[in-house]
């Protein structure tokens, strides 16, 4: 299913959430896939925690996971790099805690609520 939706949308991809890391590695080309659909007139916004943030560090203890949350982030974020110069592509940051992770494809949506000590993947 997320390898349908991020490879159908046309217009736009909005993501928001923590690190989603396995959005952006589904796929072997997916930067060059989100290239190409920024190139072709599609509108992508990828917001990311700022891995600095307190509620970051809150949020890492409350799933349990060691510290790692900051460093998904960057990792994410440096996965992300080739997408900085490209026209129709905005990577940010964000400094909010989120109760749920959102997805958008197009006209299709996907929400992932964030469960107390779950981990987010």
């Amino acid at each position: 299913m997320w390898t349908s939706l991020l490879s159908g949308a046309t217009k736009w991809i909005d993501l928001l959430g923590y690190a989603y890391p396995f959005v952006l590695e589904l796929l072997p080309d997916t930067m060059q896939r989100l290239t190409d659909k920024a190139a072709a007139g599609a509108r992508i916004r990828l917001a990311f925690a700022d891995p600095d943030s307190a509620h970051v560090v809150e949020r890492d203890a409350l799933e349990q996971i060691g510290g790692t949350l900051p460093g998904r982030i960057r990792n994410a974020l440096n996965f992300c790099e080739p997408l900085h110069s490209e026209a129709g592509v905005e990577v940010g940051l964000h400094a909010v805690h989120l109760y749920n992770s959102v997805f958008r494809f197009d006209n299709q949506m996907i929400v992932t609520p964030h469960l107390y000590r779950a981990r987010g993947y």
